[in-house]
């Protein structure tokens, strides 16, 4: 004997909005964790004759720079930045290159550390030169 009616369920009920929003925040959210090993796996090393640029998750590289002297320290921090305590840094250094530190954490403290060298440097040169 043959049904009269056969009634099915749709798919369309699997696609409740909770289950349309996740499907839509999985790749974001992927990114977004990505990002966040990425800046993890990110630091700058200041030494005294020069500076490490580390970065990479699975490519990991290395780059280094001479830096003998600060000039000038230019600062810039957004409203978000100085709720979340990070902010933008130009640092000019003696030489042909000057570098630009993004989104750094704790700037200010970077910021007088690199003033607190260059002012290290000028008094070793007023010495030097009387």
């Amino acid at each position: 004997m043959k049904p009269e009616y056969v009634a099915q369920k749709s798919i369309a009920t699997a696609f409740t909005p909770l289950c349309v929003l996740f499907f839509w925040l999985v790749i974001p959210v992927f990114v977004i964790l990505f990002r966040i090993l990425a800046i993890k796996c990110e630091s700058f090393e200041f030494y005294s004759d020069h500076v490490i640029h580390k970065s990479g998750v699975l490519n990991k590289s290395e780059n280094r720079k001479p830096f003998f002297q600060v000039n000038g320290v230019n600062f810039n921090q957004s409203l978000i930045g100085s709720m979340f305590n990070y902010g933008n840094l130009v640092v000019d250094g003696a030489g042909r290159w000057d570098f630009q530190l993004t989104g750094i954490k704790n700037p200010r403290a970077l910021k007088a550390y690199l003033e607190a060298r260059g002012a290290k440097k000028e008094d070793f040169q007023n010495i030097i030169h009387g």
